[in-house]
């Protein structure tokens, strides 16, 4: 088994067997910012980060949907020169993301959700569609926070043979 399939697995058991978790949002709007990590079913790795927009209106129940733009950088893919340059070390993610909080599985300081995630990717050498699924850990740390914990996997386009998991850990302040 791929250790970075190990870790999604370990990350997904660690969401499912978290303590209950809380409200999305006690407001209606928050603005997420998060670092990420995706590891890649090829053993690469990739840092990176995401600013994300979420909606949670309270007649939506536990569900909310959010958007947002993730980057990431791969140190080993740089420019030799200016004028040569066949591969950019960034990729460009922009998304949708539906979230479904597990009313089983919250309490007034965390709940676990899972969530979808439709994408559009831009880089050097892989651009198209993404769509996958997971699910994280929201923990209420003060009134308008809250810390986000999250793992989901990817496949681009219609093939599952190029997997791609992210590890997520980010902080949303509703307003």
């Amino acid at each position: 088994m791929p250790s970075a399939f190990r870790l999604a697995v370990t990350a997904a058991a660690s969401v499912v067997l978290a303590t209950s978790a809380g409200a999305q949002s006690l407001r209606e709007n928050s603005l997420q910012v998060s670092a990420a990590m995706l590891l890649s079913s090829s053993s690469s790795s990739e840092g990176g980060g995401e600013i994300q927009y979420r909606l949670s209106p309270r007649a939506w129940s536990h569900w909310s949907i959010g958007g947002g733009l993730q980057e990431f950088y791969d140190p080993t893919k740089v420019c030799t020169t200016p004028t040569h340059c066949p591969a950019f070390g960034f990729t460009s993610v922009l998304f949708l993301e539906p979230r479904y909080v597990l009313p089983a599985l919250s309490n007034d300081r965390s709940a676990a959700y899972l969530a979808g995630r439709l994408a559009a990717a831009v880089s050097s050498n892989n651009n198209g569609a993404l769509y996958g699924g997971g699910g994280g850990v929201l923990t209420t740390l003060t009134q308008t926070v809250n810390l986000d914990l999250g793992v989901q996997a990817y496949v681009q386009g219609g093939s599952a043979s190029h997997v791609v998991y992210q590890l997520r850990a980010g902080l949303a302040a509703a307003f």
